[in-house]
């Protein structure tokens, strides 16, 4: 929380709505073609919580790698990518 005040305070308000819109369409995105149920937490805690470059990654990642693949490999690919991102960055999410 405390670093969203301070990102407002350094980058100004239109800057961090600018960031919010970005993680809520690529939260929309990996709902919409990666979530099979019961992934909706999961990717929203991802939302919330990754540096936005590492969001953008997982999510162009995801574009170019899961097409014409089913809905349950997607997502197997998806969690994987995002889990070993979190990893690497020392984040561990709430129902781990």
């Amino acid at each position: 929380m405390f670093s969203n005040l301070e990102n407002i305070k350094t980058n100004g308000i239109k800057d961090f709505i600018d960031k919010q819109k970005i993680r809520i369409d690529i939260l929309n995105d990996l709902l919409t073609f990666c979530d099979d149920d019961r992934a909706k937490s999961f990717f929203c805690q991802t939302c919330a919580l990754l540096p936005l470059d590492k969001l953008q990654e997982i999510h162009n990642e995801s574009q170019k790698a899961v097409t014409n693949v089913k809905l349950k490999e997607k997502n197997k690919f998806v969690k994987k990518l995002i889990t070993e991102i979190t990893n690497s960055l020392g984040i561990k999410f709430e129902n781990e």
